[in-house]
């Protein structure tokens, strides 16, 4: 039997490799609020299209990888839950 691991979320990505200085830095590097990074790194809100960009513009990746990661996320919370 194969371990199945936790899907790479975006919260678990920004806190592991982009939060160095602590969320304010973060919030300046994207252009988010601090509330809204708050919110991310805590897994309490979901990356929008709109969010995706200013995290891809502020730390110099795609908007597609984020809304990749979070969309995998999803995907393996609906599963927890039994959903299809």
């Amino acid at each position: 039997m194969t371990k199945q691991f936790p899907p790479l979320t975006p919260s678990l990505i920004l806190r592991t490799f982009y939060l160095t200085k602590g969320q304010t830095e973060l919030a300046d590097l994207t252009g988010l609020s601090c509330s809204t990074v708050c919110r991310l790194l805590s897994g309490t809100t979901h990356v929008t299209w709109t969010t995706a960009v200013k995290l891809a513009r502020g730390l110099h990746t795609r908007p597609e990888t984020w809304i990749e990661l979070q969309t995998e996320a999803d995907a393996a919370e609906r599963e927890s839950h039994g959903e299809a």
